[in-house]
């Protein structure tokens, strides 16, 4: 996992997320199409801290892979989860067919729910509403 690059401040929410596209999901796009391709979730690992490797290794990241598919059980399992929480934003994304498919970004001590569409990358709506870089 290494030291961490050098990246613009999260109060700067534009350029943070700008640099994490362009490091953390645009050099691994045809790894992510691949996967995404047949309605999986692609996850991406960026730099993250201890507590959110944790949570990646649980689904079955394997401490160095940049991206790994989202076992239909881990998927299943992190639904349920969601769901007792009362998260009804995950919930909805975890459950719902995509066409374009999903992305699960762990980056720093953060996560984002991502949607690939026509007109490219989105967040799903709501999921920012209590989330800090």
């Amino acid at each position: 996992m290494g030291e961490k690059t050098k990246r613009p401040a999260p109060d700067d929410a534009a350029a943070f997320f700008a640099d994490i596209l362009e490091n953390a999901v645009k050099p691994h796009a045809q790894t992510i199409a691949s996967i995404t391709k047949g309605g999986d979730i692609a996850v991406v690992v960026f730099e993250p801290r201890k507590d959110v490797a944790v949570v990646a290794e649980a689904w079955g990241w394997d401490g160095t892979s940049p991206v790994f598919r989202l076992s239909n059980e881990k998927r299943k399992e992190s639904l349920d989860f969601f769901r007792e929480l009362g998260d009804e934003v995950s919930e909805r994304w975890f459950s719902a067919e995509r066409d374009g498919g999903r992305i699960f970004l762990l980056v720093h001590g953060a996560t984002f729910l991502l949607n690939i569409t026509k007109d490219g990358l989105t967040f799903e709506p709501g999921s920012l509403d209590s989330q800090e870089p």
